[in-house]
């Protein structure tokens, strides 16, 4: 059966969001839900959402090239101000795609053969003692399986 290190493009993407200067304070996790009280402070999370398959498979069933969905979600918080939250929602977004462009060889630290940066969904909340607003980030790579 032929297989991808789904876990270990999540951590490429993550290490390659620590190693960014606006990005090293901020907490990155990978599969996890967000804090839900105010203390969330700037919050990323990392998110595998599905594989599809590219053009059927190669050399009889040993390699398949996928396509994967990966959704990075950015979340900022505050008490009172729905404005401030979503500037500083927006911030984050904008300092998580541009650390990801970065990469220029475009392989998250060499664990897929490409990426490239798609849409992204926005939702706000309320949540203990303040306002949270995220948006996400597709990440949409392709890698090929192999036995």
């Amino acid at each position: 059966m032929a297989r991808i290190l789904y876990f270990a493009i999540e951590e490429a993407i993550r290490d390659i969001l620590k190693a960014d200067n606006n990005l090293k304070d901020d907490m990155v996790v990978i599969e996890e839900e967000p804090p839900t009280n105010i203390d969330l402070g700037r919050w990323i999370g990392i998110y595998l959402e599905r594989r599809d398959p590219i053009a059927g498979s190669i050399a009889a069933g040993k390699r398949q090239r996928l396509q994967m969905t990966f959704a990075i979600w950015c979340a900022a918080s505050h008490m009172e101000s729905v404005a401030q939250a979503c500037q500083e929602r927006d911030k984050l977004m904008g300092q998580v795609e541009i650390a990801l462009l970065g990469d220029t060889n475009k392989t998250l630290n060499s664990t897929v053969q490409r990426f490239e940066l798609g849409g992204g969904e926005f939702e706000s909340a309320r949540i203990e003692g303040g306002i949270m607003m995220s948006g996400s980030i597709i990440i949409n790579a392709q890698q090929e399986a192999t036995t």
